[in-house]
């Protein structure tokens, strides 16, 4: 669904009326214009309309919106999949469908471009991490937001242990600013014990006990002890 989409469906669904909805905020012209996907609204006048209607961001999820990022949430986890098991043809398969449009995302064009490095290490073939486009992508984005802190978390097995050790702590800085969403809140934990394991993995001592005791001083919900 898209997001005027949702709005409307679920002031249908609450019995709202436009006019409860808009309040002294909006004009009904404006609402109408914008269901009726004639018209973008403001950040501040969809987030008004949430408020009125109680509904939450990460609820928006409920409705599958945006498709596409529901879409790359699933691909990403495949990609992991694939990676554990060592099957580089469905990494080749994810490739093909993320190039075969003509117009290719740039969220497409970094699944590939992760597809290949991990593709690489399967084969332990070289590869020029460095000049892969999520590799550049990751180290030059001053403000990580959600999607970077999710890639990051998706693909750092995929890079040496140097670069997760420069970037880490870009991570976790940006990562605080989710502690209060409840997808988010452990997401912290998650990430450092993630990278302890690739350390592990590749024998670097010294980066283990550097984030042991960074994950020591995280807070971690009871509910996610397991």
């Amino acid at each position: 669904m898209e997001v005027w989409e949702i709005i409307e469906f679920v002031r249908k669904q609450k019995g709202i009326s436009v006019a409860e909805l808009c309040g002294k905020e909006v004009s009904r012209s404006v609402y109408e214009r914008f269901v009726k996907n004639q018209a973008d609204t403001t950040v501040s006048k969809f987030s008004y309309f949430l408020q009125k209607l109680n509904l939450g961001y990460d609820e928006l999820r409920i409705f599958d919106y945006p498709p596409e990022v529901a879409n790359m949430d699933r691909m990403m986890k495949e990609m992991v999949l694939a990676f554990m098991n060592q099957d580089k043809e469905e990494l080749k398969h994810l490739i093909s469908l993320c190039e075969e449009k003509g117009d290719i995302t740039q969220k497409e064009r970094h699944l590939a471009s992760l597809c290949k490095l991990l593709i690489a290490r399967i084969v332990d073939e070289p590869i020029a991490v460095a000049d892969s486009e999520v590799y550049q992508y990751l180290i030059y984005a001053q403000t990580w937001t959600n999607y970077e802190l999710v890639l990051f978390n998706h693909c750092m097995y995929a890079f040496d242990p140097f670069f997760i050790d420069l970037v880490l702590d870009k991570a976790l800085v940006s990562i605080s600013a989710y502690q209060n969403s409840k997808d988010r809140k452990n997401e912290s934990f998650r990430m450092l014990a993630n990278a302890i394991i690739h350390f592990i993995q590749q024998q670097q001592r010294g980066l283990i006990w550097k984030y042991i005791s960074k994950l020591e001083a995280v807070f971690l919900e009871e509910d996610m002890f397991f």
